[in-house]
C-alpha cells in the first residue's frame, strides 16, 4: 500500500468521540507575537487509544496540534498519527504525520510534499514527547531524551536539569524542575518547567531565538 493511501485510511478511522477526559490544563501564551490562550487535554478514546491535544487561539491566530497514540502490550507509548493546523490572519497551513508500526514506516505530508522514513522503536511525535517528559520525570529520569519526528525529519530532543526554581502559579509559589534542551544551535534556547506537586505537569515554556522572536507559555489553571 502506498503511503498516501495509508494516510487516508488512518485519518478517516480516528475515533470521533471520547470515553473519558483525563486532564485539561489552560495556559496563557504568546504565538506569532499575539497573546493567546492555550489548552492542553488528554482524552481516552472509545477504542482504548488516546488523543493528546494542544490548542492555542485568539481572534487573529490559531494553532492546533493533535497526537493520537496508544500504549502497546509492552507498556510503550507509540504515536499513531500527528496533525498540525495553523492559521494566522487567514493564512492556513497543515501538516500530517502517520506512524505505521506494522510496516515500519513513518509518512509526513505537507501540501504536495510527501516524505517516508524508516520507523524505529522509540520514535515519537512533536507534542507527545512533552507528555512523556512528565511521566519520565515522575519516574526519576534526570536527562529525558526523545527521538522526535518533526517536519519529515528525525530530531533528538535531550534535556538537562538546571535545578529547582520557585515560580508563581495562580498567585501561589510552587517549586518546579527547570530543564534546558541541549542543542548545538546557539541561535535558539528552549527552557521548560515541570511541577512535582502538580503530578509533574508542564507549567512553563520559554523558547527564544537569536533574532528576538520568542514563544512563551505559562500555566493558568
Amino acid at each position: 500500500m502506498r503511503p498516501t493511501a495509508i494516510l487516508t485510511i488512518c485519518f478517516l478511522s480516528l475515533p470521533t468521540w471520547a470515553a473519558e477526559q483525563l486532564f485539561q490544563n489552560e495556559y496563557r501564551s504568546k504565538f506569532e507575537g499575539f497573546g493567546v490562550t492555550t489548552v492542553r487535554t488528554l482524552t481516552l478514546l472509545d477504542d482504548g487509544t488516546y488523543l493528546f491535544r494542544v490548542k492555542s487561539s485568539n481572534f487573529l491566530a490559531r494553532l492546533e496540534e493533535k497526537s493520537h497514540f496508544r500504549i502497546n502490550e509492552e507498556g510503550e507509548y507509540q504515536s499513531l498519527e500527528h496533525s498540525m493546523e495553523r492559521s494566522v490572519l487567514g493564512v492556513r497551513r497543515e501538516e500530517h504525520t502517520q506512524f505505521d508500526w506494522d510496516s515500519g514506516e513513518v509518512a509526513f505530508l505537507r501540501r504536495d510534499d510527501m516524505r517516508v522514513l524508516p520507523l524505529e522503536p522509540g520514535y515519537t511525535d512533536r507534542i507527545l514527547y512533552q507528555y512523556l517528559m512528565e511521566l519520565d520525570l515522575a519516574q526519576g529520569v534526570e536527562m529525558p531524551s526523545y527521538m522526535v519526528v518533526d517536519g519529515g525529519r528525525i530530531r533528538e530532543f535531550t534535556f538537562e536539569q538546571l535545578g529547582d526554581e520557585r515560580i508563581e502559579i495562580a498567585g501561589e509559589e510552587v517549586t518546579a524542575i527547570k530543564l534546558r534542551r541541549i542543542t548545538e544551535d546557539d541561535d535558539r534556547e528552549t527552557l521548560v518547567w515541570f511541577a512535582p506537586s502538580m503530578d509533574y505537569r508542564l507549567v512553563q515554556i520559554i523558547h527564544s531565538e537569536k533574532d528576538g522572536s520568542e514563544y512563551e507559555m505559562y500555566f493558568k489553571s
